[in-house]
Protein backbone atom coordinates (compact mmCIF):
# COMPACT_ATOMS: atom_id res chain seq x y z
CA UNK A 1 0.00 0.00 0.00
CA UNK A 2 3.25 1.98 1.33
CA UNK A 3 4.55 1.59 -2.57
CA UNK A 4 1.24 2.14 -4.22
CA UNK A 5 0.43 5.95 -2.50
CA UNK A 6 3.43 7.03 -1.94
CA UNK A 7 2.34 7.34 1.48
CA UNK A 8 3.81 6.17 5.04
CA UNK A 9 1.62 3.18 6.36
CA UNK A 10 1.54 2.50 10.34
CA UNK A 11 -0.20 -0.53 10.60
CA UNK A 12 -0.95 -0.94 14.59
CA UNK A 13 -0.44 -4.37 16.15
CA UNK A 14 -3.75 -3.78 18.67
CA UNK A 15 -4.32 -6.44 20.87
CA UNK A 16 -7.00 -9.19 20.01
CA UNK A 17 -10.03 -10.78 21.26
CA UNK A 18 -10.42 -13.38 22.94
CA UNK A 19 -7.68 -12.52 25.55
CA UNK A 20 -8.16 -8.55 25.23
CA UNK A 21 -11.50 -7.76 24.72
CA UNK A 22 -13.40 -4.64 24.64
CA UNK A 23 -12.13 -1.54 24.58
CA UNK A 24 -8.29 -3.15 24.83
CA UNK A 25 -8.25 -2.85 20.69
CA UNK A 26 -9.90 0.27 20.35
CA UNK A 27 -7.83 1.65 23.44
CA UNK A 28 -4.42 0.41 21.11
CA UNK A 29 -5.63 2.01 18.12
CA UNK A 30 -6.51 5.30 19.59
CA UNK A 31 -3.43 5.60 21.50
CA UNK A 32 -1.61 4.93 17.96
CA UNK A 33 -3.83 7.27 16.37
CA UNK A 34 -3.61 9.76 18.96
CA UNK A 35 0.86 9.53 18.72
CA UNK A 36 0.22 9.61 14.93
CA UNK A 37 -1.84 12.80 15.16
CA UNK A 38 0.32 14.89 17.99
CA UNK A 39 3.31 14.33 15.82
CA UNK A 40 4.46 11.52 18.80
CA UNK A 41 5.29 8.92 16.24
CA UNK A 42 6.70 10.29 12.98
CA UNK A 43 7.62 14.33 13.28
CA UNK A 44 6.55 16.84 11.44
CA UNK A 45 3.04 15.29 10.12
CA UNK A 46 0.62 16.91 9.06
CA UNK A 47 -2.97 15.68 10.17
CA UNK A 48 -4.91 16.98 7.16
CA UNK A 49 -2.73 14.35 5.03
CA UNK A 50 -3.53 10.97 7.77
CA UNK A 51 -5.87 8.97 6.22
CA UNK A 52 -7.35 6.10 8.72
CA UNK A 53 -8.67 2.69 7.46
CA UNK A 54 -9.73 -0.94 8.54
CA UNK A 55 -11.61 -3.36 6.84
CA UNK A 56 -14.31 -5.18 8.54
CA UNK A 57 -13.28 -5.31 12.27
CA UNK A 58 -10.59 -2.91 11.45
CA UNK A 59 -13.37 -0.74 9.73
CA UNK A 60 -15.38 -0.32 13.23
CA UNK A 61 -12.31 0.96 15.05
CA UNK A 62 -11.42 2.89 12.71
CA UNK A 63 -14.79 4.44 12.96
CA UNK A 64 -15.01 4.30 16.65
CA UNK A 65 -11.39 6.29 17.07
CA UNK A 66 -12.78 9.06 14.83
CA UNK A 67 -15.77 9.49 17.19
CA UNK A 68 -13.63 8.68 20.00
CA UNK A 69 -11.49 11.66 18.78
CA UNK A 70 -14.44 13.82 18.52
CA UNK A 71 -15.51 13.60 22.07
CA UNK A 72 -12.28 13.78 23.83
CA UNK A 73 -11.09 16.24 21.70
CA UNK A 74 -7.30 15.54 21.85
CA UNK A 75 -6.59 15.27 18.00
CA UNK A 76 -9.00 15.67 14.63
CA UNK A 77 -9.12 13.15 12.27
CA UNK A 78 -9.73 14.61 9.11
CA UNK A 79 -9.96 11.52 6.76
CA UNK A 80 -10.76 7.80 7.24
CA UNK A 81 -11.82 4.98 5.02
CA UNK A 82 -13.53 2.20 5.66
CA UNK A 83 -13.90 -1.06 3.59
CA UNK A 84 -17.12 -3.25 4.54
CA UNK A 85 -17.00 -2.40 7.90
CA UNK A 86 -18.60 -3.78 11.02
CA UNK A 87 -20.56 -0.97 12.50
CA UNK A 88 -23.43 -2.68 14.75
CA UNK A 89 -23.75 -5.01 17.46
CA UNK A 90 -25.91 -7.69 16.23
CA UNK A 91 -26.04 -10.57 13.82
CA UNK A 92 -28.97 -12.54 14.55
CA UNK A 93 -32.27 -12.70 13.29
CA UNK A 94 -33.32 -10.02 15.76
CA UNK A 95 -30.97 -7.65 13.58
CA UNK A 96 -32.63 -4.13 12.48
CA UNK A 97 -33.89 -3.97 8.86
CA UNK A 98 -30.08 -4.95 7.43
CA UNK A 99 -31.60 -7.20 4.93
CA UNK A 100 -27.72 -8.03 3.73
CA UNK A 101 -27.21 -10.08 7.10
CA UNK A 102 -30.16 -12.13 6.21
CA UNK A 103 -29.35 -12.56 2.65
CA UNK A 104 -26.11 -13.31 2.94
CA UNK A 105 -25.16 -14.43 5.89
CA UNK A 106 -25.55 -17.98 5.34
CA UNK A 107 -24.02 -19.40 2.14
CA UNK A 108 -20.80 -17.14 2.01
CA UNK A 109 -17.33 -17.35 3.87
CA UNK A 110 -18.69 -14.04 6.05
CA UNK A 111 -21.85 -15.78 7.96
CA UNK A 112 -24.24 -13.87 10.40
CA UNK A 113 -22.86 -16.57 12.71
CA UNK A 114 -19.80 -16.18 12.78
CA UNK A 115 -19.73 -12.35 12.66
CA UNK A 116 -22.55 -12.80 15.96
CA UNK A 117 -19.58 -15.53 17.74
CA UNK A 118 -16.79 -12.46 17.36
CA UNK A 119 -19.23 -10.26 18.65
CA UNK A 120 -19.44 -12.52 21.73
CA UNK A 121 -15.68 -12.92 21.90
CA UNK A 122 -15.07 -9.16 22.14
CA UNK A 123 -17.37 -7.95 24.39
CA UNK A 124 -16.56 -7.75 27.68
CA UNK A 125 -19.90 -7.62 29.22
CA UNK A 126 -23.87 -7.30 27.67
CA UNK A 127 -23.46 -3.60 28.57
CA UNK A 128 -20.81 -3.21 25.92
CA UNK A 129 -23.41 -3.99 23.00
CA UNK A 130 -25.27 -0.54 23.33
CA UNK A 131 -22.07 1.49 23.64
CA UNK A 132 -21.14 3.23 20.68
CA UNK A 133 -17.63 2.63 20.44
CA UNK A 134 -18.44 -1.12 20.00
CA UNK A 135 -21.40 -0.56 17.47
CA UNK A 136 -20.69 3.05 16.27
CA UNK A 137 -24.12 3.28 14.09
CA UNK A 138 -25.48 3.69 17.99
CA UNK A 139 -23.87 7.08 17.95
CA UNK A 140 -26.52 9.64 18.72
CA UNK A 141 -23.89 12.25 16.93
CA UNK A 142 -22.68 11.91 13.57
CA UNK A 143 -22.02 15.55 13.12
CA UNK A 144 -17.94 16.67 12.63
CA UNK A 145 -16.59 13.26 11.61
CA UNK A 146 -14.06 13.23 8.71
CA UNK A 147 -14.25 13.24 4.93
CA UNK A 148 -15.03 9.09 4.58
CA UNK A 149 -15.06 7.13 2.14
CA UNK A 150 -16.75 3.53 2.79
CA UNK A 151 -16.74 0.62 0.26
CA UNK A 152 -19.12 -2.60 0.76
CA UNK A 153 -19.32 -5.70 -1.02
CA UNK A 154 -22.73 -6.76 -2.75
CA UNK A 155 -22.83 -10.18 -1.36
CA UNK A 156 -21.77 -9.25 1.99
CA UNK A 157 -23.87 -9.03 5.67
CA UNK A 158 -21.98 -6.26 6.36
CA UNK A 159 -22.95 -4.29 3.33
CA UNK A 160 -26.20 -2.64 4.71
CA UNK A 161 -24.86 -1.62 7.82
CA UNK A 162 -21.30 0.02 6.38
CA UNK A 163 -24.20 2.23 3.79
CA UNK A 164 -26.45 3.15 6.65
CA UNK A 165 -23.56 4.91 8.36
CA UNK A 166 -22.80 6.52 5.25
CA UNK A 167 -25.88 7.68 5.09
CA UNK A 168 -26.25 8.70 8.81
CA UNK A 169 -22.66 11.11 8.55
CA UNK A 170 -23.71 12.41 4.88
CA UNK A 171 -27.19 13.17 6.79
CA UNK A 172 -25.18 15.15 9.41
CA UNK A 173 -23.24 17.20 6.97
CA UNK A 174 -20.33 15.48 6.52
CA UNK A 175 -18.70 14.82 3.10
CA UNK A 176 -19.05 11.00 2.64
CA UNK A 177 -18.55 8.58 -0.42
CA UNK A 178 -19.97 4.96 -0.62
CA UNK A 179 -19.29 2.84 -3.15
CA UNK A 180 -21.04 -0.67 -3.75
Amino acid sequence: MSQSTGHIVVSVEYRLAPEYRFPTALMDCYAAAKALYTNKLILNTDPRKITIMGDSAGGNLAAAVALMARYNGEFQVYRQILIYPALYNTYTTASPPYASVQKNGTDYLRTAVKMQDYLNLYESCPEDRVNPYFAPLLARDFSNMPETLILTAEFDPLRDEGEDYGKKLAEAGNYVEVHR
